[in-house]
């Protein structure tokens, strides 16, 4: 099993006891510009000459922790004008149920002249992505300054936390202390090379000159950024889960799925009135489906949306919630299923070994007998198909209902399908119009399994008809973005959007279209360029010799073009050759390819023939095989370079 590599653990621990807490207020009483700014740090466009963060978990006079206060200082030296931009601003965070105790911020001239924020420099905007912030204005600041700000945050208590460091600019002192003592091996360092001290009553790291690692193609969200993992005294005791959350989640997950009768048989007068049970167990999980989605809707956690009988009565439930009613339903049904959480891949990778409560996000229903995964709380999501931001992660299995008594959690790999399943087609005809300098390219295109899901969803959303063709338009414009769409259809347009005709995993979308571009010739004297690259749309490309993370791809796939271009008369060709590529690589036992790109031209009497196939056959590839997955990469990144040139007669 592909694993992301982790850049740096910690690595150094030491164990000392003093006699008291060391200092946490990070706010200088008499701010001087610090001038010591190494040689190698001149040219930066800013440095974090202090990052300092003080979690602080008191409790109250009875011993017990109702709330958390978080402090973060920062210390920025400025030397542009785009950095100066970034941080002349101050965004704090504060949450929905976050409470602002204290703020500080001003800026620092090389001359010593301090500008303190006032009350008219604080403005909090509500509602700001769901949550409220408290934006600070620095006045003063300019190129060569030095922006100093401070804030302290209540929050009720939770259960893990996670503090990231600047890893787009370097930073001189990284600091982390947390007050709270765990008998763990927490907090958990990562990406950076932070020293480590225990104390009597909690725990310090410092890390000094950290140099950011910018972010790499194909890996996860953040995956290098330098950040400290910690837990609260909330998971200091389960009981007899002490030693693990997830066997403590399980454990409680149980009463969820203990439906009571007056549940039951309200589910049984749905199966029976909708003729829901079928034949065969994969026609009836398709129905059951198809129900839930078209007659409940997902709502935003709340204890009501997780109220089975709430939910039958109002057709309204949160993600627990829907998983739930889908558990009601196979009971009836005699279908036994598994309740998996896991989180996005993209946002966080979930570690089996560890406490991890911010992995446990997204559920996912897994039928054994059936082999197949159903998303509750995606609207549109088909029976098997996977949202792809799960794919390739780790998910702890909360719920059996063929093993009820079982309380030690198990956890498994969410698969792709093959990337056979995910094709994306283009049949191209091009007709190069050298008169007009235009070409008209005639597309029959067709896609399955996550891009199918893609377009259908886009197209379920569009609550008008001009957005439905926008929508579609997007689907030939990101490959020619400067192009004129004259006419496109769906093929079988009725079912564009229809949940009831994508029941599966092999829903498939076909379009056909008429575009015209300018840019696809380029004309030089008595020649002419056909910029036949372009036609698969824009291509990243590898410059980087040295990888840090694994490969992470959103799911596996398949591009297939097949290209015809016709020659105008009065013209010979040449260069051809330059569209030939042949990169693939394959799996250490030699067997499966894990990735190619393959394209042959071929040339007719009057017109040349260019046939692709590119694949990606697993969406977590280990960094070892970095060399042949970007030869593969930059072989598609070079092919969109490719011409053909027509030379007059």
């Amino acid at each position: 099993m592909f694993r992301i590599q982790l850049l740096l653990f910690l690595l150094t621990v030491s164990t000392i006891t003093w006699s008291k807490i060391p200092d946490t207020v990070f706010w200088r009483s008499h701010p001087t510009f610090i001038d010591q700014i190494d040689e190698e740090y001149q040219h930066q466009d800013a440095i974090i000459l202090e990052d300092n963060r003080f979690i602080n978990f008191e409790p109250d006079e009875f011993k017990v922790y109702d709330y958390v206060k978080i402090t973060r200082h920062k210390i920025v030296h400025i030397n542009s004008q785009g950095s100066l931009n970034q941080f002349n601003k101050v965004v704090v965070p504060i949450g929905s149920k976050g409470k602002l105790i204290e703020i500080n911020a001003r800026s620092i001239l090389p001359n010593g002249t301090v500008k303190e924020i006032n009350e008219d420099n604080i403005k909090t905007k509500h509602n700001y992505s769901d949550n409220d912030v408290t934006l600070v204005a620095i006045e003063g600041a300019t190129v060569g300054c030095q922006i100093e700000f401070s804030y302290t945050i209540s929050y009720p208590l939770f259960s893990m936390g996670i503090e990231r460091y600047e890893n787009e600019y370097p930073t001189k002192k990284a600091y982390f202390l947390l007050n709270y003592k765990s008998n763990k091996k927490v907090p958990y360092a990562y990406n950076a090379n932070f020293q480590s001290t225990y104390f009597s009553y909690g725990t310090s790291l410092v890390c000094e000159n950290m140099t950011p690692i910018k972010d790499e193609l194909y890996s996860t969200y953040r995956a290098n950024q330098p950040f400290i993992e910690y837990r609260s005294p909330v998971l200091t005791n389960f009981g007899e889960f002490k030693d693990s959350y997830f066997n403590y989640k399980r454990y409680s997950m149980k009463k969820h799925f203990q439906f009571k009768a007056v549940h039951q048989i309200t589910v049984n007068n749905e199966l029976n009135k909708n003729n829901l049970v079928s034949d065969t167990k994969l026609a009836t999980v398709q129905n059951i489906n198809k129900h839930i989605k078209k007659n409940y809707y997902l709502t935003s956690y709340s204890l009501m949306g997780h109220d089975l009988t709430h939910i039958l009565y109002d057709n309204k439930a949160d993600g627990l919630g829907m998983t739930m009613l889908f558990g009601a339903f196979f009971k009836e049904a005699d279908i036994d299923y598994q309740v998996l959480r896991t989180c996005s891949k993209y946002d966080r990778w979930f570690d089996t070994t560890r406490y991890s409560p911010y992995a446990l996000q997204q559920y996912l229903i897994y039928i054994p007998e059936l082999n197949t995964y159903i998303a509750p709380n995606r609207q549109l999501a088909q029976v098997g198909l996977i949202p792809y931001e799960l794919i390739g992660n780790n998910a702890v299995v909360l719920y059996d209902s063929n093993k009820r008594n079982e309380t030690k959690a198990s956890f498994k790999v969410i698969p792709s399908k093959s990337h056979t399943a995910n094709v994306n087609s283009m049949n191209i005809n091009v007709s190069p119009n050298i008169s007009e300098k235009e070409s008209i390219f005639d597309i029959e295109g067709f896609c399955t399994g996550q891009y199918a899901y893609s377009y259908n969803s886009d197209l379920y959303y569009s609550e008008t008809a001009e957005e439905k063709q926008e929508e579609l338009h997007n689907i030939i414009l990101w490959r020619y973005p400067d192009a004129e769409i004259k006419e496109m259809k769906m093929v079988n347009e009725h079912e564009w959007g229809d949940l009831s005709y994508c029941q599966d995993y092999e829903c498939k979308r076909a379009y056909n279209a008429t575009v015209v571009s300018n840019t696809f010739m380029e004309f030089a004297a008595d020649k002419v360029i056909l910029k036949v690259g372009s036609l698969i749309g824009s291509q990243d490309a590898f410059y980087d010799n040295t990888r840090i993370q694994d490969i992470v791809q959103s799911y596996n796939k398949t591009y297939i073009y097949n290209i015809k271009i016709q020659f105008p008369e009065g013209y010979t060709y040449l260069g051809q050759e330059n569209l030939n590529f042949n990169k693939q690589f394959k799996e250490e036992d030699g067997e499966n390819i894990l990735a190619q790109f393959v394209s042959e031209a071929t040339i007719h009497d009057n017109y040349a023939v260019v046939t692709i196939k590119e694949f990606y056959a697993k969406t977590l590839i280990d960094r070892s095989f970095f060399k042949e997955f970007k030869s593969v990469i930059n072989a598609a990144a070079d092919f969109n370079l490719g011409i053909i040139i027509l030379k007059k007669t």
